[in-house]
């Protein structure tokens, strides 16, 4: 019979943070000029303060706030597992008209038993104008809990006056970041599962702070090796995923536009990621961690977890050490792991922040980021400091950026036409030149839709904002930023939806060689048709309208799907039926389901379709198809 616990209830009191301002060194000087002169100081002229709460880690944990200029708040409460972190960040701007400042921070924690409490400083020296970030974290690092346990804790932040040109020279200013504590000479045979989350410094910065000692936390250990993860995603102009013949979205979004097998290999393959391990001797290096080492960690971090729960999806992994943000960021939504077969699901499962579980995902999947794995020998070399492991320089190649240069194989090349577009580029990127989902590129408008004798069709990556003016001009109703319909009839919405005039200005004046055109959404017999080819199903016409509410397996590549849940409640996408006009359909995004909807419902967007003649000139540049302008 399972033992039952006490519910856990961790309440992390209101805390303090101050800034204490220094000036008081200052005497009054007096000046002899066959006369006299005084100097006094002015605290007035050194103004060091907050400015605001730039993040926090998760609003269900965190309240943070600026009160003053000198004073900010930050109530933690609701922690419940081992590990378990939340953080605020905090900007600091140097207000002053011509002072330089020092910046040092010292916290104070009254329960070191539950609680480990850390700050870090990006920056210790501002000039005037300039602003800085100190982030707080609280982590939880002992469980099980008996009724509620609580801490008082404080950050102060102490800011120095400095001559302009002479930051840094301070003699007042220590950097409290990480308590001192007395360097041992070890090795990783020293690790055990008790550290699973330290940091471990292999002196390279990928994450791009102003440490390296935040890149790598340790994952996992067993009898031969120890696992690092990466603290962060991998940022994208790091270059690893373009030499690793990845196509990237974003900031941080990495998948392939071909199949599951390609990017398996991208991922498994070691020489693609083995730099990240700067040099040290024995290392190895993955794009991404295996599923099970993901499990294996987690159990041993809460060992009150069993197997069948994690591939129930019924475990929460709300932690920095398994969902590196609570909420998407630049578009992504998690993490993409690999199955190695002892996971028993599909061969690639992602870690999703929003749902803070897992989920089967795939390989085309562009809002899914990846954090690489590096496996150490146990009898690698290392230099303990309290909880962070450093390797000695003289073990790395001592690289700090830790960004590779981009190879010369990544860029294909090809001057065609439209006519090598065929259906296994579809959901590959199209790029007409026109910005309409207002990103900084133009490539990321459009994606292959279909390709049949004539035309390649492509549909807008995300709905189409009302305020471009086509939906009104189509004599269409609209309700907020996204939603479209109709007042008058089904036919009524089919037909403007159809009427490609209205729409023709979508395709950047490639509609004027008489041939290319555009469409104010999905049409029905076009949406199959790439459904089937791209799923490998046979879904007809007639089963949908013998279904209803026909079930579609929609792809989180958003090629099919309709994720958006838009700040106006459009959460549908219309589907123009061109077979029997009579009818209006929709795509729901958040079950899936192809439905017979009612053409005045509001809360719907339309996805704008085009059609690209197959004479017309193009060429395909790193992953992307760029259609030639007149």
């Amino acid at each position: 019979m399972r033992k039952t616990s006490k519910i856990i209830l961790v309440t992390l009191f209101a805390t303090m943070l101050l800034l204490g301002l220094g000036y008081a060194a200052i005497q009054n000087i007096t000046l002899s000029i066959s006369g006299t002169a005084a100097a006094s100081a002015v605290q007035g002229n050194f103004d060091v303060g907050f400015t605001e709460v730039t993040e926090i880690s998760d609003e269900i944990y965190v309240n943070a706030s600026v009160n003053s200029n000198v004073k900010a708040i930050f109530n933690v409460s609701g922690l419940t597992q081992k590990g378990q972190t939340a953080y605020a960040i905090y900007e600091i701007t140097n207000n002053s008209s011509d002072l330089s400042t020092d910046l040092s921070v010292e916290t104070s924690n009254s329960n070191t038993e539950y609680f480990t409490i850390s700050s870090r400083l990006a920056d210790t020296s501002l000039v005037a104008g300039d602003s800085t970030t100190v982030t707080v974290t609280v982590e939880l690092t002992k469980t099980p809990i008996e009724g509620e346990v609580s801490s008082t804790i404080g950050v102060v932040l102490t800011a120095m006056p400095v001559e302009p040109g002479k930051e840094g020279t301070s003699s007042d200013i220590n950097d409290f970041s990480q308590v001192p504590v007395e360097p041992i000479a070890s090795t990783l045979a020293d690790v055990t599962l008790d550290n699973i989350g330290d940091y471990i410094d292999l002196r390279n910065n990928l994450v791009k702070t102003s440490l390296t000692t935040d890149d790598w936390r340790i994952l996992y250990a067993d009898d031969n090796a120890v696992y690092l993860i990466l603290s962060d995603y991998l940022p994208n102009e790091s270059n690893y995923a373009r030499n690793a013949g990845l196509e990237i979205m974003g900031q941080y979004g990495v998948y392939s536009n071909k199949d599951t097998e390609t990017l398996l290999t991208a991922l498994k393959t070691p020489d693609n990621w083995i730099a990240l391990a700067n040099g040290i001797d024995g290392a190895n290096a993955l794009g991404v961690p295996y599923a099970s080492l993901i499990v294996a960690s987690y159990l041993s971090n809460y060992p009150e977890a069993t197997m069948e729960d994690i591939e129930n999806a019924n475990i929460d992994f709300t932690n920095r050490l398994y969902v590196v943000k609570p909420e998407t960021v630049d578009g992504c939504t998690g993490d993409i792991y690999i199955d190695d077969g002892n996971f028993g699901k599909t061969d690639l499962f992602g870690i999703y922040a929003e749902e803070k579980r897992y989920q089967e995902t795939l390989y085309d999947n562009v809002n899914t980021a990846i954090r690489p794995v590096i496996v150490l020998s146990r009898n690698t070399e290392v230099v303990k400091e309290g909880n962070l492991w450093r390797i000695p320089v003289e073990n790395t190649n001592g690289i700090t950026n830790g960004y590779a240069e981009l190879t010369n194989d990544y860029v294909d090349i090809l001057d065609t036409t439209v006519a090598s577009i065929t259906n296994d580029c579809i959901g590959q990127y199209i790029d007409i030149g026109n910005n309409i989902i207002r990103t900084e590129s133009t490539a990321d408008d459009w994606r292959i839709l279909y390709a049949n004798d004539n035309f390649v069709y492509a549909v807008l990556t995300e709905p189409l904002p009302n305020s471009t003016g086509y939906a009104e001009g189509a004599g269409l109703l609209v309700a907020g930023d996204y939603g479209v319909y109709e007042a008058t009839g089904a036919e009524s919405l089919n037909s403007k939806l159809l009427l490609s005039e209205k729409w023709n200005g979508l395709t950047n004046g490639l509609s004027s060689d008489g041939k290319s055109g555009a469409f104010g959404s999905y049409l029905m017999d076009l949406f199959l048709l790439s459904y089937n080819e791209k799923m490998g199903t046979n879904i007809t016409y007639e089963d949908i309208v013998n279904d209803t509410t026909y079930e579609i397996k929609l792809e989180r590549s958003n090629l099919f799907a309709t994720e958006y849940i838009l700040d106006d409640k459009a959460d549908m996408v219309w589907v123009a039926d061109n077979v029997d006009a009579t009818k209006t359909w929709a795509i729901q995004g958040a079950l899936g389901y192809i439905i017979d909807y009612e053409y005045t419902e509001a809360n719907t967007f339309i996805r704008p379709v085009i059609c690209i003649s197959k004479d017309r000139a193009c060429s395909y540049i790193d992953g992307t198809w760029i259609v030639n302008q007149d």
